[in-house]
Protein backbone atom coordinates (compact mmCIF):
# COMPACT_ATOMS: atom_id res chain seq x y z
CA UNK A 1 0.00 0.00 0.00
CA UNK A 2 1.64 3.17 -0.90
CA UNK A 3 1.66 6.66 0.91
CA UNK A 4 -0.75 8.12 -2.06
CA UNK A 5 -3.55 5.18 -0.77
CA UNK A 6 -2.79 5.50 2.84
CA UNK A 7 -3.83 9.43 2.18
CA UNK A 8 -6.55 9.06 0.21
CA UNK A 9 -8.10 6.46 3.13
CA UNK A 10 -7.46 8.88 5.66
CA UNK A 11 -9.46 11.55 3.74
CA UNK A 12 -12.35 9.16 3.46
CA UNK A 13 -12.44 8.75 6.70
CA UNK A 14 -12.08 11.92 7.97
CA UNK A 15 -15.39 12.55 5.26
CA UNK A 16 -17.21 10.06 6.87
CA UNK A 17 -16.26 11.20 10.47
CA UNK A 18 -17.67 14.52 9.64
CA UNK A 19 -21.13 13.41 7.94
CA UNK A 20 -21.16 11.52 10.96
CA UNK A 21 -20.59 14.63 13.47
CA UNK A 22 -22.78 16.66 11.01
CA UNK A 23 -25.67 14.23 12.10
CA UNK A 24 -25.05 14.13 15.31
CA UNK A 25 -25.24 17.73 15.58
CA UNK A 26 -28.51 18.21 13.82
CA UNK A 27 -30.37 15.84 16.07
CA UNK A 28 -28.93 17.31 19.12
CA UNK A 29 -30.05 20.86 18.05
CA UNK A 30 -33.10 19.65 16.68
CA UNK A 31 -33.96 18.19 19.72
CA UNK A 32 -33.18 21.40 21.92
CA UNK A 33 -36.03 23.24 19.49
CA UNK A 34 -38.11 20.90 20.01
CA UNK A 35 -37.79 21.47 23.92
CA UNK A 36 -38.27 25.31 23.14
CA UNK A 37 -41.11 24.90 20.91
CA UNK A 38 -42.91 22.55 23.91
CA UNK A 39 -42.29 25.29 26.17
CA UNK A 40 -43.65 27.79 24.22
CA UNK A 41 -46.75 25.65 23.13
CA UNK A 42 -47.03 24.78 27.38
CA UNK A 43 -47.03 28.73 28.09
CA UNK A 44 -49.78 29.59 24.91
CA UNK A 45 -51.84 27.35 26.10
CA UNK A 46 -51.67 28.33 29.75
CA UNK A 47 -53.27 32.16 28.64
CA UNK A 48 -56.93 32.84 28.39
CA UNK A 49 -57.34 32.38 24.75
CA UNK A 50 -58.82 35.84 23.60
CA UNK A 51 -62.53 36.19 23.41
CA UNK A 52 -64.12 38.82 21.42
CA UNK A 53 -67.85 39.80 20.92
CA UNK A 54 -68.69 42.43 18.13
CA UNK A 55 -72.23 42.57 16.79
CA UNK A 56 -72.41 42.04 13.18
CA UNK A 57 -74.26 41.66 10.28
CA UNK A 58 -74.01 38.64 8.11
CA UNK A 59 -73.97 40.28 4.16
CA UNK A 60 -72.45 37.40 2.20
CA UNK A 61 -73.07 33.60 2.36
CA UNK A 62 -70.94 31.23 -0.27
CA UNK A 63 -70.06 27.66 -1.05
CA UNK A 64 -67.52 26.54 -3.70
CA UNK A 65 -66.62 23.20 -4.16
CA UNK A 66 -63.27 21.68 -5.34
CA UNK A 67 -62.33 18.18 -7.39
CA UNK A 68 -59.34 16.87 -5.82
CA UNK A 69 -57.10 13.54 -6.57
CA UNK A 70 -54.99 12.13 -4.07
CA UNK A 71 -52.33 9.90 -5.63
CA UNK A 72 -54.14 9.30 -8.94
CA UNK A 73 -57.16 7.96 -6.86
CA UNK A 74 -60.76 8.99 -7.35
CA UNK A 75 -61.56 12.47 -7.02
CA UNK A 76 -62.89 13.50 -4.39
CA UNK A 77 -65.23 16.76 -3.80
CA UNK A 78 -64.10 19.40 -1.35
CA UNK A 79 -66.72 21.33 0.04
CA UNK A 80 -65.86 25.10 1.51
CA UNK A 81 -68.75 27.11 3.07
CA UNK A 82 -67.65 30.99 4.00
CA UNK A 83 -69.62 33.31 5.58
CA UNK A 84 -69.22 37.13 5.72
CA UNK A 85 -69.98 39.88 8.14
CA UNK A 86 -70.22 43.62 8.06
CA UNK A 87 -68.62 44.66 11.96
CA UNK A 88 -70.28 47.52 13.79
CA UNK A 89 -66.69 49.42 13.61
CA UNK A 90 -67.89 49.58 9.69
CA UNK A 91 -65.28 46.68 8.94
CA UNK A 92 -66.26 43.28 7.57
CA UNK A 93 -64.64 39.83 9.01
CA UNK A 94 -64.97 36.64 6.29
CA UNK A 95 -64.51 33.44 8.12
CA UNK A 96 -64.56 29.57 6.69
CA UNK A 97 -67.78 27.37 8.54
CA UNK A 98 -68.24 24.13 8.58
CA UNK A 99 -71.43 22.86 6.85
CA UNK A 100 -73.92 22.35 9.82
CA UNK A 101 -73.32 26.11 11.01
CA UNK A 102 -73.36 27.37 7.20
CA UNK A 103 -77.43 25.80 6.86
CA UNK A 104 -78.44 27.46 10.69
CA UNK A 105 -77.50 31.08 8.84
CA UNK A 106 -79.43 33.70 6.29
CA UNK A 107 -78.00 36.51 4.77
CA UNK A 108 -79.16 39.37 6.65
CA UNK A 109 -79.21 37.78 10.23
CA UNK A 110 -77.91 40.37 12.84
CA UNK A 111 -76.39 39.50 16.15
CA UNK A 112 -73.10 39.52 18.55
CA UNK A 113 -70.57 37.46 16.71
CA UNK A 114 -67.67 35.78 19.31
CA UNK A 115 -64.10 35.53 18.00
CA UNK A 116 -61.12 33.49 19.47
CA UNK A 117 -57.96 34.75 18.50
CA UNK A 118 -59.36 36.02 15.25
CA UNK A 119 -61.13 32.41 14.27
CA UNK A 120 -64.93 32.14 14.26
CA UNK A 121 -66.29 30.79 17.45
CA UNK A 122 -69.51 31.15 17.04
CA UNK A 123 -72.78 33.87 15.89
CA UNK A 124 -76.00 34.64 18.32
CA UNK A 125 -78.73 36.01 16.15
CA UNK A 126 -80.56 38.44 17.76
CA UNK A 127 -84.68 37.23 18.13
Amino acid sequence: MGALEIIRLVIIGVGILGVFALFIFAGISSDKNKGIEQKDLEEHLEQEPEYTETRARLVAMHCSSDVIRIYHKVPKTVKTFCITFKLEDGGSAEFEVEEEIYLLLEEGMTGTLVTVEGNFYGFEADN
